[in-house]
């Protein structure tokens, strides 16, 4: 539970990690049969819940709250809400730029050694213990997806898409790595695999 913007948000405090039934391409973060550790990542069309052949969600995600594949009373984060957390209590001045939240949301272990003098660990200062769970590049065909990245990134789906030749092909993202204190805030192609965490309705 957390006081962001002056409003209380409930954020999951782990990956969302149950996939059946899904649209599109899901993988668990660590590339095993369970999804203990880091929950699962999906590619949009399944963290959307939108068949993979709807190109253009946008007209779904006006809704004031997007549920995607979060369970009932959930629903994905907006920008809105991303924006607040990331300057929760004024720690990031300089919005979603900022060169310390993403140190401060990280995990406090299981981020890659960046050198021998820095390890890519967080701090975890307010207990949502962002572990890194890494990505899959799009899939075509009857390709195998396999994780990329695994101690180096976590990626987070964001309930907003990027036009692009008058279709929304991308979605952003919300990036954290092991060699950034930072975090990144960028359209992904709606066929990577990413993270979800869900916050709840209020």
């Amino acid at each position: 539970v957390l006081e962001c913007g002056g409003v209380t948000r409930v954020w999951m405090a782990q990956n969302l990690s149950y996939g059946t039934d899904l649209e599109g391409e899901s993988i668990c973060s660590n590339g095993t049969e369970t999804c203990d550790e880091a929950g699962r990542l999906y590619d949009w069309w399944s963290a959307a819940n939108v068949a993979t052949s709807e190109s253009n969600t946008k007209q779904k995600m006006n809704q004031s709250y997007f549920q995607g594949f979060c369970p009932d009373g959930w629903h994905m984060p907006n920008e809105t809400e991303l924006y607040n957390l990331l300057n929760y209590n004024g720690k990031n001045a300089n919005g979603m730029s900022s060169m310390t939240m993403g140190k401060a949301l990280k995990s406090t272990t299981g981020w890659a050694e960046v050198s021998t003098d820095v390890d890519g660990n967080g701090e975890d200062l307010l207990g949502l213990n962002i572990v890194p769970s890494g990505s899959f590049s799009p899939v075509e065909g009857d390709a195998e997806i396999s994780v990329i990245q695994g101690e180096e990134l976590a990626v987070f789906w964001i309930a907003s898409e990027e036009k692009d030749n008058n279709a929304y092909t991308k979605a952003y993202t919300l990036v954290f790595a092991n060699y950034a204190d930072n975090t990144m805030y960028n359209p992904s192609p709606k066929g990577i695999g990413a993270s979800v965490r869900c916050l709840m309705d209020f």
